[in-house]
């Protein structure tokens, strides 16, 4: 999967051969041809793309604790790790009582957006709501679960290689609650 700063980057590599190449094709042809003509092209060095390191422990902890999501009517957020190889983990929403009820949503963001365009579309303004994009689709829900005497929510999901968020909304808010990428085991 490339990154998103991947493809940027490539383009501007080859633009930059590209340009050396044609640079180097025009030289003075009326110039002595007694001289031999050398031409050096430029490659490119290779472009590599990070996998992004799992925390073995943060990983663990996930796996048996559950991942925590923390709603408070200001702000949200997530406590588990920023990276998970695929499977299923549990989430738990933190923050769901009977007083002040939050509707969480798990999403996974489509090849070519980020976090980022998700964050743009909120304009930086915690609460402030933003219209579903097409670019993101819902997690894979294995099953769920309200416990009552604490009032938090605990649901399953499948989780896939990509990138995924976390959303609250309540009444006519939205909250970010954080982001993180699943990759291949």
């Amino acid at each position: 999967m490339l990154r998103p700063y991947s493809l940027p980057l490539v383009a501007s590599l080859t633009l930059v051969v590209l340009l050396l190449v044609s640079c180097s094709d025009t030289a003075d042809d009326s110039a002595d041809t007694t001289l031999a003509r050398t031409t050096t092209t430029t490659a490119a060095p290779p472009t590599t793309t990070t996998q992004p390191v799992l925390d073995a422990e943060a990983v663990a902890r996930a796996a048996t604790e559950g991942i925590e999501v923390t709603f408070t009517e200001e702000e949200c957020s997530h406590s588990g790790p920023s990276v998970l190889p695929e499977g299923e983990y549990e989430i738990i929403f933190r923050g769901v009582d009977g007083r002040s009820p939050a509707d969480f949503y798990v999403q996974s963001i489509d090849d070519g957006k980020t976090y980022q365009d998700i964050v743009e579309l909120q304009g930086g303004v915690p609460g402030k709501y933003y219209g579903m994009p097409a670019f993101i689709t819902y997690a894979t829900t294995v099953g769920s679960d309200f416990d009552i005497s604490t009032g938090d929510r605990r649901t399953t999901y499948a989780f896939e290689v990509g990138e995924y968020y976390v959303d609250a909304f309540k009444g006519s808010g939205a909250w970010l609650c954080g982001a993180f990428a699943v990759v291949a085991e």
